[in-house]
């Protein structure tokens, strides 16, 4: 008990202490529930004022969405503007000096496509692309994207959120008109900036995973944050096996989404092509390469594609361009994507498609 009393019993030293307020219990809950608040807020800070601005929400492809967005509040230049948008076929496949170089004097182009970026998505973006004003609009679809539509992923959804990308729909767009989108794919594009951050906040790891991966795969693939000219380059081709492999998946996805007759993703883009046209933009439909080693039972897609092209056309004024055949097996990275090679030649192909700068005037059906 002597050891105890130097503090259970009340002498001058601590008495003094008490008086003062030192070691209270509101003091001692301060500290208690106090510092771990702080810490949290503090941490919270850090990640939406230093972190996410930095090095944005970790993954690049994600970024690219913000990017992007910045990219069309910043405008598209003084120049006739041309965009070219798809999935990673584009990205990967398609250069926009290239497609410049062989393109009629005046233009400027901008690669703005995104990886994975399917019919969906394109009615996502296409309010916000509108408003920037370009002249003309190049649309490159695969044989797959005239039949059924998939939900986009949580995490990009929560991009294209907090990147502002809802607040341009117009007031028809409803899950009627996005069938793609499930009722909760709906409640995160309405999620609020803080609710769309909190769901970033694991991106300090992510990016970090994602450096990780960049470096393991390193010489085969090479991304450009931002970048609306060449984003992506598969600096190497896969053969043998994993060709063979990347082949069954391309076949059997392609083989479950696309029915007999068109489908959601066939009026996905008649509603792409209509909102372009109402607001006098030229539109450019092309069918994406196709690897001549795919077989002919997928290619059965490829008819009802070419079919909406020519109804589409008659129907709009739409330019339309046909590359399904355009490249031989050497110019494919893998099963899908071009490579160096054959992203010069498609993007050479899509140049030669543009008409001359400010010829396009108002679109009259006259069938």
């Amino acid at each position: 008990m002597i050891y105890f009393s130097n503090w259970m019993i009340p002498n001058e030293k601590n008495t003094k202490g008490a008086s003062t307020g030192d070691g209270s219990p509101l003091c001692a809950m301060f500290v208690c529930v106090g510092s771990p608040i702080a810490g949290v807020l503090l941490a919270y800070i850090i990640l939406v004022r230093v972190f996410l601005p930095t090095m944005g929400v970790g993954v690049v492809q994600l970024q690219r969405i913000i990017d992007l967005s910045q990219q069309l509040d910043r405008g598209l230049g003084s120049d006739p503007a041309a965009v070219i948008i798809g999935n990673s076929v584009v990205v990967e496949g398609v250069s926009a000096s290239a497609v410049r170089q062989s393109a009629p004097d005046g233009w400027s182009v901008w690669n703005f496509a995104i990886n994975g970026c399917d019919v969906t998505e394109q009615q996502m973006i296409l309010p916000r692309l509108i408003e920037s004003g370009p002249e003309l609009v190049v649309l490159v679809f695969r044989p797959i994207d005239v039949g059924t539509v998939e939900d986009v992923d949580p995490n990009k959804l929560h991009a294209y959120s907090l990147a502002q990308y809802p607040k341009a729909f117009p007031p028809e767009y409803d899950p009627d008109r996005l069938p793609g989108l499930s009722a909760e794919s709906w409640r995160i594009l309405s999620s609020t900036d803080q609710e769309s951050l909190l769901f970033f906040r694991r991106s300090p790891i992510t990016f970090l995973q994602e450096v990780g991966f960049n470096a393991i795969r390193q010489g085969n693939m090479q991304f450009t944050t931002g970048g609306w000219d060449e984003p992506a380059d598969l600096a190497a081709s896969i053969s043998g096996a994993r060709l063979e492999r990347h082949f069954r998946v391309v076949i059997e996805n392609g083989l479950e989404r696309v029915p007999a007759g068109e489908s959601a993703g066939a009026e996905h883009i008649t509603r792409a092509v209509e909102a372009l046209t109402s607001a006098g933009i030229q539109t450019v439909l092309v069918v994406a390469p196709i690897h001549p080693d795919v077989p002919e039972r997928h290619k059965e897609s490829l008819g009802q594609l070419r079919l909406m092209f020519e109804r589409l056309t008659a129907q709009y004024g739409c330019i339309t361009g046909d590359a399904s055949d355009l490249l031989d097996a050497d110019d494919f990275a893998d099963a899908i994507h071009p490579n160096s090679q054959g992203r010069q030649k498609f993007s050479a192909y899509i140049g030669g498609l543009f008409p001359e700068p400010n010829s396009h005037g108002p679109f009259v059906n006259e069938g």
